[in-house]
């Protein structure tokens, strides 16, 4: 069992809020080498990692992310929750939002850790070590699932198009969300493109995030309007040394000795050892690992009142606080330890379905919590501050992706 991570990041004063003169809300202690953030007056939250207003980039990537890295490359599933009010950071510290140079210091999480992905990678690939990277991209906009790296498929998402109704072609599909009898929750009719270098993977980042729903509202001039889910699948074969064939080779050693000793059979006092040499002929065994990144940027909550949202924008930031409710109910009953039989509403939205390894399932997870150190984002800092705290409690239960059957992965040579 291991816990969610939970980093706290604390985006600066804007320019618009200097020239106002609003002043911070927010400030960070020690307590016994043990950081802690103060939402003034009093109230005091403690996390895995707080990161100040002045905290760069390569800060935040190196301290949370990096070992996160590590796990995925091992073998484990992997997440990270980027949650916040709209224009706290959030698209800026993932690197969804393209508003810098990817080779900048301000690239975000994605690019950094694809770029040092495929560094690793590349450095372990030998005779003996084989991997296969590929990608997909998905939002959810309006409760609608839309496949960014396949515009069609988006279109088709949005219409309530009954399949049977209607001619669909080969190349026409639904997007779909099931579990398989082993619980583990899959996405079905999504593209899935094989990428060979990290130019690869960004530029079909780039080009999910240029379709991607966005709109300005008083709060942000560039607000996401839907959740997206960018995800890393890594397959890899190993060969190692295959441990149950080396424990039944000792203990046939041991066998041909405890009849050596009882039974003098063999005069010349020698062991016969074909056995041994046969069973050392096979002591490796390619090994398969199968693991999944997925990189989460959930729209902002937002309140109406403060966003100016009108017309589509109004039903927009409806359902994203609908999502990010059940999300929350989620949240809260996994923490709920008074009712170990407690029933999880992951159901009650498309969203909580679509992260139901990430909370309480088989993935190590990171929420990075993003929130704005203005006095007048008090109300939204709090709720956000209670929200990461919360997540801090939820136990997963991780495990390596591994294989030992002699399963074929099709690697291009």
């Amino acid at each position: 069992m291991s816990s969610v991570k939970v980093a706290l990041r604390i985006r600066p004063l804007s320019a618009k809020e200097r020239l106002n003169g609003n002043h911070k809300c927010v400030s960070i202690s020690n307590n016994n080498n043990i950081p802690q953030l103060i939402l003034h007056p009093d109230r005091k939250f403690s996390f895995d990692y707080i990161f100040d207003d002045n905290a760069t980039q390569k800060e935040v990537y190196t301290s949370c992310v990096r070992p996160l890295l590590m796990n995925f490359i091992d073998g484990f599933n992997a997440t990270i929750l980027a949650y916040g009010q709209t224009g706290s950071g959030k698209t800026y510290s993932m690197g969804t939002g393209l508003e810098n140079e990817i080779n900048s210091e301000n690239q975000g999480i994605i690019p950094r850790a694809i770029y040092e992905l495929f560094s690793i990678l590349k450095s372990k690939n030998s005779l003996e070590y084989k991997y296969k990277l590929s990608v997909t991209y998905l939002e959810l906009y309006n409760e609608d699932l839309n496949d960014l790296l396949n515009p069609k498929i988006k279109q088709l998402s949005n219409t309530n198009i009954n399949p049977t109704s209607v001619n669909m072609n080969a190349n026409t599909t639904s997007l779909q969300i099931r579990e398989d009898a082993n619980g583990i929750i899959n996405w079905y009719g999504v593209t899935e493109i094989d990428v060979e270098s990290p130019e690869d993977l960004l530029n079909l980042l780039e080009k999910g995030s240029l379709i991607r729903s966005t709109g300005s509202t008083d709060m942000n001039m560039s607000s996401s309007r839907s959740h997206a889910i960018f995800s890393i699948n890594l397959k890899q074969e190993i060969l190692q040394e295959n441990d149950i064939q080396i424990n039944i080779s000792n203990k046939k050693n041991e066998e041909n000795l405890n009849n050596f000793k009882k039974n003098k059979e063999n005069d010349n006092g020698e062991i016969n050892n074909n056995n041994n040499n046969n069973n050392n002929n096979n002591s490796k065994k390619w090994i398969c690992l199968m693991s999944k990144f997925h990189f989460v940027d959930l729209a902002g909550s937002e309140r109406l009142k403060r966003t100016g949202a009108i017309g589509e924008r109004v039903k927009e930031g409806i359902t994203i606080n609908q999502g990010l409710f059940a999300l929350g109910n989620v949240i809260n009953a996994l923490t709920d330890e008074t009712h170990p039989d407690r029933h999880i509403p992951y159901r009650d939205s498309k969203l909580t379905r679509l992260l139901q390894d990430s909370l309480g399932g088989n993935s190590k997870t990171l929420m990075l919590s993003c929130i704005s150190c203005c006095e007048l984002d008090y109300n939204e800092s709090l709720n956000t501050l209670r929200y990461a705290s919360r997540a801090r409690m939820i136990k997963n239960e991780a495990v390596i992706n591994r294989n030992y059957k002699n399963v074929e992965v099709n690697f291009e040579e």
